[in-house]
């Protein structure tokens, strides 16, 4: 999947940021979602005031936006932005979010 200028990706939380990191290190555009702040402790502190922190998927100005989501989450409503496709692997799916 593309992470450039064009298309976001999004990790849904902290922990699945830093799972995913290997495969999007040198993508300026790969983001976390997490509202509140992130712990200062344990292995989340380098994260703690890091700029790959968004609060919502609506605060990106990108044409496309690849949400990652393990397991039963779901991806946060947005105004900008729609559902084009979904890929599944195991408990893990990309979202592909166009906008509107």
């Amino acid at each position: 999947m593309a992470c450039d200028a064009d298309n976001a990706v999004v990790a849904s939380s902290e922990f699945d940021y830093i799972e995913s990191l290997y495969y999007f290190r040198s993508c300026g555009n790969y983001h976390f979602l997490k509202d509140g702040e992130v712990s200062t402790r344990g292995g989340y502190a380098p994260l703690h005031g890091s700029p790959a922190q968004i609060r919502h998927i609506d605060d990106l100005d990108t044409e496309r936006v690849t949400y990652l989501v393990r397991g039963g989450e779901k991806i946060p409503e947005t105004r900008h932005y729609r559902i084009v496709g979904t890929t599944v692997n195991g408990s893990n799916k990309a979202i592909t979010l166009e906008r509107r």
